[in-house]
């Protein structure tokens, strides 16, 4: 009987702190996509004072634009952020959120953005947080897209 106990004492503990647990590591990996993304808005507003356009692309950073070299073309493509080593290069690959640079994808005043990958990218597990985001806009300010989960998710 007390094995009996100790055991469903330990479901019901297991429950309680699983849930907790996704939470946190998903705030974790929103904090960290937060921070990317203003880096990416402040390293796009520098690349504008420098250039006189920000740099924009039409699809994610990818660890392939690591390679990229810096273009004096007057198209000013994201993977000049990396080029022309205003941004560190990294995995872009392996992280939860894909980034973004510029208006095209980001929208209109906004220099930076993050969005959560869905699908079978690295990172992606279905949650209800595939709707979470952050833009960057010119001025440095980052706001949320999506909101958080109620509880019960």
């Amino acid at each position: 009987m007390e094995m009996l106990t100790v055991v469903i004492i330990v479901g019901i503990l297991a429950a309680i702190a699983v849930p907790q647990y996704q939470r946190t590591l998903e705030t974790s990996k929103a904090d960290d996509a937060s921070a990317t993304a203003k880096m990416i808005g402040t390293t796009n507003r520098m690349y504008f004072l420098d250039r006189r356009s920000y740099a924009d692309s039409g699809s994610a950073l990818s660890t392939g634009n690591n390679s990229s070299a810096c273009s004096a073309a007057p198209s000013h493509p994201a993977s000049d952020l990396l080029g022309c080593g205003y941004l560190a290069k990294q995995d872009w690959d392996s992280k939860p959120y894909q980034f973004y640079a510029g208006p095209t994808t980001c929208g209109a005043g906004n220099v930076s953005c993050a969005r959560r990958r869905t699908g079978s990218s690295p990172g992606t597990d279905g949650t209800p947080y595939k709707n979470w985001g952050y833009n960057v806009d010119s001025n440095g300010g980052v706001s949320a897209i999506g909101a958080a989960p109620t509880p019960s998710q």
